[in-house]
């Protein structure tokens, strides 16, 4: 399997591999990215597969999530080597109907990132490292939930499919936690009065509404 620099809009993606390595063992590069290292996957349109990689599994991409395409990575490369090249390969435009948008939107990356994690961390680290690293992707996961829980708040297909599918984890959806996280982003908020006013009306306004976005950093929180 091989990756290389993509850009995303105008910001250059994959970054944060050091530029003499272009042979990484794949072992390697997934414990790195499933601790939050660099995440130099991409994305289908940025990698290169090899055929016997393909071939070697019935299903190459192992679930219907939009995210499979990492699962991929974690499940290909625990017995074959990444390679990478240092240059600019691809281009992704951006715009609001794309899977991405919808995903940071609705907080499908984080509960993809969960999975994966909880699938491959047991291969890749150790309990400790795992224990650690969970705490702050379940902070992430809920933080990713609040725009929602203020825009659809008895949506209740959308609550029940995050309870179904953190259960297949082995995790458990905590609505407390999901309040608590909400209030102390609006804890937050309230330090400035006006601007909570607006978030808050902001949100209400733009539920079935979707931006234009991207992942915001490398790291592995995708």
């Amino acid at each position: 399997m091989v990756g290389s620099y993509s850009v995303a809009g105008k910001k250059v993606m994959s970054v944060g591999l050091e530029y003499e390595r272009k042979i990484v063992k794949g072992t390697e590069i997934c414990r790195a990215t499933l601790l939050g290292g660099p995440y130099v996957f991409g994305s289908p349109t940025s990698l290169l597969y090899g055929a016997d990689l393909v071939r070697s599994s019935k299903a190459f991409y192992p679930n219907s999530n939009p995210h499979a395409d990492t699962t991929a990575c974690y499940q290909s490369l625990e017995h074959s080597d990444f390679g990478f090249v240092h240059q600019i390969l691809s281009f992704t435009r951006i715009h609001p109907d794309s899977q991405t948008s919808r995903s940071i939107k609705y907080g499908i990356i984080k509960l993809a990132t969960l999975n994966d994690f909880c699938r491959f961390g047991p291969k890749y680290l150790s309990r400790a490292e795992m224990k650690r690293r969970l705490v702050l992707l379940v902070h992430d996961y809920y933080h990713s939930l609040v725009p929602t829980l203020f825009e659809q708040p008895r949506n209740k297909e959308f609550w029940q499919q995050q309870k179904n599918e953190l259960q297949e984890m082995g995790l458990r959806f905590s609505m407390t936690k999901l309040l608590k996280t909400a209030f102390s982003r609006g804890a937050r908020l309230l330090l400035r009065p006006g601007a909570a006013v607006k978030r808050i009306l902001g949100l209400r306004r733009n539920a079935a509404r979707i931006e234009a976005q991207y992942y915001e950093s490398d790291a592995a929180t995708r």
